[in-house]
């Protein structure tokens, strides 16, 4: 949640990445409503303008962060517009800061690859967002996944930008790959996902890069995860994740397409959930898995996989985990978990889709309720219920 005017009401951010502002169609547009007593208020519209062009395909609004970046008290917004062409390059990727202030956001600083990497075709820089403060300095820092960057010759293998706060705002400072954790391949994907946790509570924020198009084994498209724990001098290659210990790569598992964070088991460690919507229980193709993973003094732990059963069948197609989010859903103070499954079929609507919800406790995840369209809505076929949760 996020506070731009520091009036003490939790404001919300709605991206449109195909939005057509003026005569550019899927440019890309974010609509800002203010928390009130009366509730969300329309406030503010933002496009590129002061900070750059709106052009076609630029997708501004595909993705979000928020953070306090310049450490004055009020949040700040981050846009991605991974279809932006900085200089010559198409789909090389931007992402636009809009500070917080009294008045609301205001435009104040446009991000590249510049000074970390070279703006080139189709890196997508901007496509995933997170925040966290690696470095321990008080300020938010910001990591920008670019999936389709290429280091060395590698199409697609993917890199991630990490720029670190200050009084002056964000500042360019690391970049990261699979080197020291695994090779640069292509198709990797390598920052499609990312998440931020404590995960071996040291007190620096940890990051996870999926990488879902990794292939670990002779497995393409398996998947993968890259743990980077923080530290004074930054975010250092720890850990990689896959599904050894609670299942097996497959072929278009995808291990790594979702991440989400939580203390599941309520031991203060921030614990990891991994999404593998391609996962095939049983004899079911594509119909999901999540794996959770434990954070500890000596990092992530393989603990626990979670499906369908128990709230439903395994049936192909359904995707389970490629959605995640986490909340105290019952008020126990162990975090719970909503997965979402798309493409589900209640009743005899295909894809019109699910949600399952686990609670924590201090054994961990337990299946407890699920949930669809059922008392606010019906269930039709291609609905897609569950394709982002929040």
């Amino acid at each position: 949640m996020a506070d731009f005017n520091k009036d003490g009401f939790d404001d919300l951010v709605v991206g449109a990445p195909g939005e057509a502002p003026g005569s550019a169609p899927k440019s890309g547009f974010a609509f800002v409503f203010n928390g009130s007593q009366n509730g969300l208020v329309a406030r503010q519209g933002l496009g590129q303008a002061g900070l750059g062009a709106n052009e076609a395909g630029d997708r501004f609004g595909e993705s979000l962060a928020v953070g306090d970046f310049n450490g004055d008290g009020f949040d700040d917004l981050v846009v991605g517009a991974p279809g932006e062409a900085p200089g010559s390059a198409p789909k090389s990727g931007f992402a636009f800061v809009f500070n917080g202030s009294q008045n609301g956001l205001v435009a104040s600083q446009g991000l590249s690859q510049a000074g970390l990497g070279a703006n080139e075709a189709d890196d997508r820089f901007g496509e995933s967002l997170a925040v966290g403060d690696f470095n321990g300095d008080g300020f938010d820092d910001l990591v920008v996944g670019a999936p389709g960057e290429a280091p060395g010759s590698a199409p697609k293998s993917g890199f991630a930008f990490v720029f670190n706060g200050s009084q002056n705002g964000l500042v360019a400072s690391q970049g990261l790959d699979q080197a020291g954790l695994g090779a640069n391949e292509a198709d990797d994907r390598f920052g499609e996902s990312l998440a931020v946790g404590d995960f071996n509570g040291d007190g620096f924020d940890d990051l996870v890069v999926g990488a879902p198009g990794e292939a670990p084994g002779s497995a393409p498209k398996s998947g993968f995860a890259f743990v980077f724990n923080g530290s004074q001098n930054g975010l250092v290659a720890s850990q990689g994740l896959s599904q050894a210990g609670l299942g097996a790569h497959e072929a278009d598992d995808r291990f790594g397409e979702s991440l989400a964070v939580g203390d599941f088991n309520g031991d203060g460690f921030d614990d990891l959930v991994v999404g593998a919507p391609g996962e095939a229980p049983g004899s079911a193709p594509k119909s999901g898995f999540a794996f959770v993973f434990n954070g500890s003094q000596n990092g992530l732990v393989a603990s626990q996989g979670l499906s369908q059963a128990g709230l439903g069948a395994h049936e192909a197609g359904d995707r389970f985990g490629e959605s995640l989010a986490v909340g105290d859903f019952n008020g126990d103070g162990f975090d719970d978990l909503g997965v979402g499954a798309p493409g589900e079929a209640p009743g005899s609507d295909p894809k019109s889709g699910f949600a399952f919800i686990f609670h924590g406790s201090a054994n961990g995840l337990v299946p407890s309720q699920g949930l669809d369209q059922a008392g606010l809505g019906a269930n039709e076929a291609g609905d897609l219920f569950g394709a982002a949760l929040a």
